[in-house]
């Protein structure tokens, strides 16, 4: 794959052997509101996006949607992009890479890469990143993408627990933002969903954000923190079948499977309260039911004991199963509680 992309008006150029250049802060008057951005919210010139997820929850899968929606200017997850090009280091060999391509229909797509077999395991972090900076702005490209960062950077599982060592390694990609390419950085979260090791990664980046993937589902939701107010806290989207390829499509958060599943689960229960009356309803009875289970009732049951919103009848013993029912007759018929 090879991609180019000419310089656009106004952006930063590669500082010189001269130093800094200080500026006045009126000069400050004469910036955008915003970034320009490539994916809006996202990634944009000048700023350092870190993307966490769990192993093979789609994230590669995800950057290569959006390259593929970049170079027709076509947006995606329902955000707008606009035409750009990337060039990727990644820690896959080709035959894996041309998989994911041919999936999403990237084999026309302009780009450039460099695996393993290309040398991307050749040279030490600092000066792989300084020749890849040197690379991407001469040949126009206005994305830097590493896939992923512990991997190329060569951090160690206990270095990433090491703000000093992660600060360090991170430093390079700063530089390549500061001369104004858009840098994607692919990272792995922890047994908690965060990004694993120091919170020197979120400290550093521009924008975090953390992907999972609803299990047994296409859905993948990204949640995010940001420098920038265009950043949504929350993007949710859906990986689809298209005519040249897969797809990312948004969906509302509201609709997202485990948004679903709480809220129909909440007024599920509720009725099923309801109709029980004052005798109360069975773990096993709930189980039966269409839509609940015995274990979505224990979740949730607690917090409404709690909240003197609904009892029981037994003690949970042998012979003497817990019924749980609503108290109070006046909310019965009533909307589902918050929670």
């Amino acid at each position: 794959m090879s991609l180019s992309w000419s310089l656009r008006p106004g952006r930063v150029q590669r500082k010189g052997a001269g130093g800094p250049t200080a500026r006045s802060f009126s000069h400050l008057e004469s910036l955008p509101s915003e970034p320009e951005w490539l994916w809006r919210g996202f990634v944009a010139p000048g700023s350092l996006t870190l993307v966490a997820g769990p192993p093979f929850a789609g994230k590669s899968l995800l950057v290569g949607g959006l390259l593929k929606a970049m170079a027709a200017g076509e947006s995606f997850a329902g955000l707008e992009t606009r035409p750009a090009s990337a060039l990727l280091l990644t820690e896959e060999d080709g035959l894996t890479l041309r998989d994911r391509a041919s999936l999403l229909g990237l084999l026309e797509v302009e780009g450039e890469y460099v695996g393993p077999s290309e040398g991307v395991l050749a040279l030490p972090w600092p000066r792989l990143i300084s020749w890849a900076r040197r690379k991407a702005l001469d040949s126009g490209h206005e994305l830097l993408i590493v896939d992923t960062f512990p991997g190329l950077a060569g951090l160690r599982e206990e270095q990433e627990n090491d703000a000093g060592a992660i600060t360090e390694r991170l430093r390079p990609l700063r530089e390549a933002a500061a001369d104004g390419l858009a840098v994607l950085c692919l990272h792995h979260t922890n047994a908690q969903g965060r990004a694993r090791g120091s919170s020197a990664f979120r400290g550093v980046a521009d924008i975090s954000v953390t992907l999972s993937r609803s299990e047994g589902t296409r859905i993948v939701t990204l949640k995010t923190q940001s420098r920038f107010w265009a950043t949504p806290g929350t993007l949710g989207a859906k990986l689809g079948e298209g005519p040249d390829g897969l797809t990312y499509e948004p969906i509302e958060m509201a609709m997202t499977a485990s948004s679903v599943v709480r809220v129909d689960t909440d007024a599920l229960l509720w009725e099923a309260l309801d109709k029980a009356g004052p005798e109360g309803i069975s773990y096993e009875e709930i189980h039966a039911l269409p839509g609940l289970s015995r274990d979505k009732a224990k979740k949730r049951f607690p917090s409404w004991l709690e909240q003197k919103k609904i009892d029981h009848h037994g003690d949970g013993k042998k012979g003497d199963q817990l019924r749980w029912f609503i108290p109070d007759p006046a909310i019965r018929c009533g909307a589902s509680p918050s929670v």
